[in-house]
């Protein structure tokens, strides 16, 4: 795991090693290991090294290969052990025992078409000096980052935006489109777009072609998760099995490491599968976890956490983090800059303390549960689309039967249900268009009814809706890497093994939400691995945090902020957030996540300087 960029200069002229110094020094986080630069005629690679597999000088990078190749390089290809096998048999040889060295005889051999082979998380960009190219590639999912710009005479692309900060002639600008999606749509990532104007991300599953004779590019697609069909025949107690043996598979992957792994345990059903199994394939003492947990019981999660520790018997370390550290506007700055994007709520703040308390502890390699609930029905909203379906196929019994399995109703009335049904399918269906009255813009994309509301089933929304593409996924990975990364830590996410989301993307809706109950097959698959305290929880609460208690308790400081926003702002935000704010104070109306969101942007905007 590591930090990378590169410079491209489009006139020809030579590029200065202090500039690639300065992107890389930028990042010292992602790589306090080491660090290197490789230069040519007009263009330059820079890398930070944050070693995990193979510790020794071997794995410096950027790393030549065959006197043709030359890669900077992000990520793990846990699979590289079975590669290396193959490609010894075909005449290749190693003088490392890197994943590193790997990639670059995968791509001697198959050229890009070896991105197909493996199985990990990465963006790096290769340098192929007998085609003058530098062929870039980021994962299937985007787990990753690999950002690009351009302007001027200059090709750039970093790990972190705040990378291309260090050329005078970049101009920070906020993107209002994606300002206003974050504000009122509750999402910060949607497409190749970033907060910063002209600067933009390589989706998951895609790859770069740099030609450096011509100082063209083309970006192409090489990975849709779309083209799965949906598997009709097999039944849900194979499927419970299947997954058991591609969970298992992928988590032992994810523990090939030189260095100490961890864990993050939520208490939440995918932390705690992941805990259990690794107990399950590799007995004690093979892990230690790190729990985030708050004194307020309505936030807090001990009692699950706990009896995952007792059915493991595994070291937990538990965090409790203190919003008012957060709230010191000096704290959150550096956690904007450090996100380079504003920050959502407080529940970030409590990702960042597990990964700090992971490294108090001595972990380099921390196993963590995101990525499943986007591709086994674990938000609420997939109910929605999953009563969609059933409603226009008119499976009304069945429909009536999910919900009564979901609300537990009192009543056994039949007349009580159809009505709650038909209140359940209103909500789900009906957009909410009406924009918020201290929101000016009007941006055309936040009027489309598909951007609201669930899709007509849970393939659909899963798909379509773009959460593991687009919206939800690439957010949570974001956070994840900027979070564990700014503490020299290497998230892996087992979940996102792409065997097995092949696999669960590929099964009908039915197993996913069951009596009640999402990610059915999960709980299905690992009924003997999980404790049933945890295997039965229809909440879900993940990284929370108090947020709406302590912009209570603080009216005079955030109505401060709160006016400095509409200020900053630039006529983005009117004076109306404020009022609402103090109704909300004064118990007149609930908690708005704009109020948190509303002041992260305005201190987004002065930490980088941007222009509104």
């Amino acid at each position: 795991m590591c930090g990378i960029c590169g410079i491209i200069n489009k006139a020809n002229n030579p590029i200065e090693e202090a500039h690639i110094k300065k992107m890389t020094d930028l990042i010292v986080h992602r790589g306090p290991d080491d660090e290197g630069s490789y230069l040519r005629e007009n263009f330059g690679l820079g890398h930070r090294r944050l070693a995990i597999l193979d510790l020794s000088s071997e794995g410096h990078q950027p790393m030549p290969y065959m006197s043709r190749y030359v890669i900077t390089y992000n990520g793990e290809v846990y699979n590289y052990l079975e590669l290396r096998r193959e490609l010894i048999a075909a005449g290749y040889t190693f003088r490392s025992n890197t994943d590193t060295e790997v990639i670059l005889a995968s791509y001697d051999k198959w050229g890009s078409a070896c991105v197909d082979r493996f199985n990990g998380m990465w963006s790096f960009a290769i340098y192929d000096k007998t085609r003058k190219v530098i062929f870039c590639s980021r994962d299937r999912f985007g787990i990753k980052p690999f950002y690009f710009t351009e302007f001027g005479d200059w090709f750039l692309f970093a790990s972190e935006i705040k990378q291309f900060t260090v050329f005078d002639a970049f101009q920070a600008g906020l993107n209002h489109e994606i300002a206003a999606k974050y504000l009122i749509l509750d999402r910060q990532d949607h497409g190749n777009e970033t907060f910063f104007e002209n600067v933009y991300t390589l989706p998951g599953g895609h790859s770069l072609l740099y030609d450096l004779s011509s100082h063209s590019y083309e970006i192409e697609q090489w990975y849709d998760i779309a083209s799965i069909e949906i598997n009709e025949d097999i039944t849900f107690d194979e499927a419970g099995v299947k997954l058991y043996k591609l969970f298992e598979n992928s988590v032992m992957l994810r523990m090939r490491s030189d260095v100490k792994v961890g864990a993050s345990l939520s208490g939440g059903l995918d932390s705690s599968a992941i805990v259990c199994m690794v107990k399950q394939v590799l007995g004690d003492n093979a892990l230690e976890t790190i729990s985030s947990c708050y004194k307020e019981k309505k936030f807090d999660e001990q009692e699950f956490i706990d009896e995952v520790l007792r059915e493991t018997n595994f070291i937990g370390h538990k965090v409790f983090p203190q919003l008012n550290h957060l709230f010191d506007w000096n704290f959150m700055d550096k956690m904007i800059y450090n996100h380079d994007y504003p920050i959502v709520s407080g529940s970030q703040f409590s990702e960042y303390n597990v990964f700090k308390a992971a490294k108090d502890h001595g972990m380099t390699v921390m196993l963590g549960g995101q990525g499943a609930d986007e591709y086994l029905a674990g938000y609420g909203e997939f109910y929605h689309a999953h009563s969609n379906e059933l409603f226009y196929s008119l499976k009304w019994i069945r429909l009536m039967k999910q919900i009564w399995f979901r609300k537990k109703l009192a009543t056994r009335s039949y007349f009580s249900l159809l009505l709650h049904t038909a209140s359940f399918i209103k909500r789900g269906i009906s957009p909410k268009s009406q924009m918020p009255a201290w929101f000016n813009n009007s941006i055309e994309a936040l009027h489309d009814p598909l951007h609201r509301i669930p899709g007509k089933d849970i393939s659909i929304h899963t798909l379509s809706k773009l959460h593991l593409k687009e919206t939800s996924i690439p957010f949570q990975l974001r956070s994840e890497d900027r979070n564990s990364m700014i503490h020299s830590i290497e998230s892996r996410l087992p979940f996102l093994d792409y065997n097995l989301v092949e696999f669960v993307v590929g099964l009908p809706d039915r197993f996913k939400i069951k009596n009640g109950h999402t990610k059915a097959v999960l709980r299905s698959g690992l009924h003997k691995v999980l404790p049933a305290k945890v295997r039965d929880r229809k909440d879900k609460m993940g990284f929370v945090s108090p947020d709406q208690l302590w912009l209570k308790g603080h009216a005079r400081t955030i109505r401060q902020e709160l006016d400095n926003a509409v200020q900053i702002t630039n006529g983005l935000i009117n004076n109306k957030i404020i009022e609402q704010y103090s109704r909300y104070v004064n118990g007149q109306e609930g908690y708005d996540t704009a109020f948190f969101k509303v002041i992260s942007l305005s201190r987004w905007i002065n930490v980088f300087n941007a222009k509104v």
